[in-house]
């Protein structure tokens, strides 16, 4: 079979397998990139779930439950508050992103007392970012 070779003399047409695989590699990357931002998504969203969790912890708690129970449940869930049975610290303070919480404990008696939270001040988006920009721009 013969084959027709075409000389063209058009810079266009020469550079058209160029053009395709410029396109293919930046295909390429706009993909990796929002691959990369799913996956580190998604990790972002498995370390948060840990922060989210203390207020499943802090209902485990009940009053007059021993403290030694009660410092295993917060030892278990990587809640470090400087509660000890060997330390005279009566109170357990720590907090999430929504709350901070507060365990008391009777020295005497070895219980729980008392338990409390309270919501935290989150300001708006927007009044962070002017607050931000107020104070660096003198």
């Amino acid at each position: 079979m013969i084959q027709k070779s075409v000389v063209t003399d058009d810079p266009e047409a020469s550079h058209s397998g160029l053009r395709t695989g410029v396109s293919t590699i930046r295909k390429a990357f706009v993909k990796a990139f929002f691959l990369g931002l799913a996956a580190g998504s998604f990790i972002f969203l498995l370390d948060m779930s840990r922060e989210c969790s203390k207020e499943a912890t802090f209902a485990r708690i009940q009053i007059d439950m021993p403290a030694t129970d009660a410092i295993s449940i917060l030892g278990a869930a990587e809640i470090s508050c400087g509660l000890t049975l060997k330390t005279k610290s009566a109170e357990c303070t720590f907090s999430d992103y929504w709350r901070n919480y507060l365990i008391a404990i009777d020295p005497a008696m070895n219980v729980v007392v008392r338990k409390t939270f309270e919501f935290r001040y989150r300001p708006h988006i927007l009044r962070r970012l002017v607050y931000h920009v107020r104070r660096n721009s003198t």
